[in-house]
C-alpha cells in the first residue's frame, strides 16, 4: 500500500519525504500508534534503522542486510487492510499515476542494448569501480530489462549507480572518508551533492571534468531538476 493514498485520505496536500508521512500526525490517526511506531522505527528518521535510505542510496549490497527485516515490512503492510476495514475506511483515493508523455522525443532512436549484452556483462564482471555485491544487482537489472520489465530494472539499477557515481565522486574531489557515510548524525553523499556543479564548502566538483558537463547536465534531466523527469 501507499503511504500517501492513506494520508490522501484527511489531507489534501501531501509531503513530499515518506519520512514527513510516517512521522505525520495523519498516518497515526488513520492505522494507529503500534504500526506508525514500528514503521518509524523501521524506515522514519536518520536516527531510526532507517532501511528505505540506506537501499535506495546504495549503501547495501546483496545480503548484507538480514531477510527478517523484508518478512517483517511486508508483514506490517499486510495488516494495513484489517485495520483500515475495521475503522470502515473502504474508499482509498486511487492517485493518477505520474505521465513521461511530455518528455517523448520521436526524433530519437533508443539503441537496443540486447546487441552488447555479453560485453556488458563482461563489463560489469571485471569492472574495479562495481563493488562485488552489486554485480549481482547490476546483472538482474539488465536480466529485467531484457525482459522489457523497466520498471524492476531501474529499481535495481538506480541504487548502485548512485554507488558507482558515489565512488568516483569522493575519488576524484579527495574526500574518501565520505564513501560510506550513512549515519544518524551525518549528512551522507547523495546524488543530489554528487550532481551539483559546487561542493558544500563552494569548490568546484572536480567530477563535471572527470566525466565531462554535458554527461552531468544530462544526469541532472534525468534524476534531480525539478523540470526533468525525476526518475529516481
Amino acid at each position: 500500500m501507499n503511504y500517501s493514498k492513506l494520508v490522501q485520505l484527511k489531507m489534501k496536500l501531501i509531503p513530499n519525504l515518506l519520512r514527513q508521512i510516517v512521522e505525520s500526525n495523519t498516518l497515526h490517526d488513520i492505522i494507529g500508534s503500534d504500526l506508525v511506531t514500528i514503521f518509524r522505527l523501521l524506515i522514519g528518521t536518520p536516527k531510526s534503522i532507517n532501511l528505505r535510505n540506506i537501499y535506495w542510496h546504495g549503501f547495501v549490497q546483496l545480503n548484507e542486510v538480514s531477510i527478517k527485516y523484508s518478512y517483517l515490512l511486508l508483514y506490517l503492510l499486510l495488516q494495513i487492510g484489517p485495520i483500515l476495514r475495521l475503522s470502515h475506511t473502504v474508499d482509498i483515493i486511487t492517485r493518477k499515476y505520474i505521465s513521461l508523455d511530455k518528455f517523448n522525443n520521436n526524433n530519437f532512436k533508443m539503441p537496443d542494448l540486447l546487441d552488447n549484452v555479453d560485453q556488458i556483462t563482461s563489463i560489469i564482471a571485471h569492472s574495479h569501480i562495481i563493488d562485488y555485491g552489486f554485480k549481482p544487482l547490476l546483472k538482474q537489472s539488465f536480466d529485467y530489462y531484457k525482459q522489457k520489465n523497466y520498471g524492476y530494472s531501474l529499481a535495481l539499477l538506480l541504487p548502485v549507480y548512485e554507488h558507482i557515481l558515489r565512488k568516483l565522486f569522493v575519488s576524484v574531489n579527495n574526500c574518501i572518508d565520505r564513501l560510506l557515510t550513512a549515519e544518524a548524525t551525518t549528512l551522507y553523499t547523495t546524488l543530489d551533492e554528487i550532481l551539483c556543479c559546487c561542493l558544500p564548502d563552494g569548490s568546484s566538483n572536480k567530477l563535471c571534468i572527470e566525466l565531462g558537463y554535458g554527461y552531468m547536465s544530462l544526469l541532472g534531466d534525468l534524476i534531480t531538476l525539478p523540470e526533468g523527469v525525476c526518475l529516481r
